[in-house]
């Protein structure tokens, strides 16, 4: 009797451990990551078509920016990251939210947020915020970011409030930069690649990851510190597992860092 009381004392203990951890975890201004890493539609405006282009040529960046020349000079694995928020610029700290998210390896990351005055098919765009990792701002600086921003983003032959083709426009226009001056490719080949989003725009690609995953990173903290306590107080060896366990791949950063090297326009 005396030996199930003490183990169960140390399963509680462990799930207050625990459930301290996962609440020191959380802060109010950050977002979480998706399973597919590099685009995440907070304010759920994006087409799927939109969201897989994204996450295919930034995954091919990380790929093409991590040939063996590239890691010898420590400027290899580059992201690109996209996000969408239902709110004001401020509301989230871009800064921390890069660096938790770890966006490019070497500090080789971009990070395009995309805000707007509410969710859904009825939200207009605000603002837009570029934050810049620490290596990268050696190629890319803020002014010739906001030069981008004008003559790809803000362009008067784009519909101001066709929010998707001007970020799409923009997002190729980055990819182009950093594949010409910062890895030295002879082309890029722009125009084709926007118009091969245009003309697949509307098509539906599929479910993404993270929206075929189990639904466990929608579950509140207490939720989970309540299934803890079952798990370990009860039948620790399945809920455990089951709590636990990956529900499919998932794309990481690469570990890098920003200074807070960001401005909104």
């Amino acid at each position: 009797m005396k030996a199930i009381t003490y183990k169960r004392l140390l399963g509680l203990l462990f799930v207050f451990l625990i459930g301290c951890l996962l609440l020191g975890c959380q802060k109010d201004d950050l977002i979480k990551q998706t399973d597919e890493f590099y685009v995440n539609d907070h304010a759920q405006v994006l087409l799927n078509a939109t969201k897989w282009t994204i996450v295919n040529y930034s995954d091919e960046l990380y790929d093409d920016s991590s040939e063996q020349d590239y890691i010898d000079d420590n400027i290899d694995g580059a992201q690109v990251v996209v996000v969408t928020y239902a709110g004001e610029v401020g509301d989230i700290n871009t800064t921390d939210i890069f660096n938790a998210w770890g966006i490019g390896k070497n500090n080789m990351g971009l990070f395009i947020v995309l805000y707007f005055n509410n969710s859904g098919e009825d939200a207009v765009f605000t603002d837009i915020v570029i934050e810049i990792g620490e290596k990268l701002s050696g190629y890319l600086s803020a002014f010739h970011a906001s030069e981008l921003i004008d003559l790809y983003f803000n362009h008067p032959d784009l519909s101001e409030s066709d929010y998707e083709l001007r970020l799409m426009s923009l997002y190729f226009a980055f990819l182009e930069f950093i594949y010409l001056n910062v890895y030295d490719c002879v082309s890029y080949n722009y125009v084709s690649f926007l118009s091969e989003y245009l003309d697949q725009q509307y098509e539906y690609f599929g479910l993404l990851p993270s929206e075929r995953s189990t639904g466990f990173s929608n579950i509140p903290t207490w939720v989970w510190i309540v299934l803890i306590v079952f798990g370990v107080v009860g039948s620790s060896s399945f809920l455990i597992p089951a709590l636990f366990g990956s529900s499919g791949f998932k794309i990481f950063g690469g570990g890098g860092r920003s200074r807070g090297y960001w401005f909104r326009r």
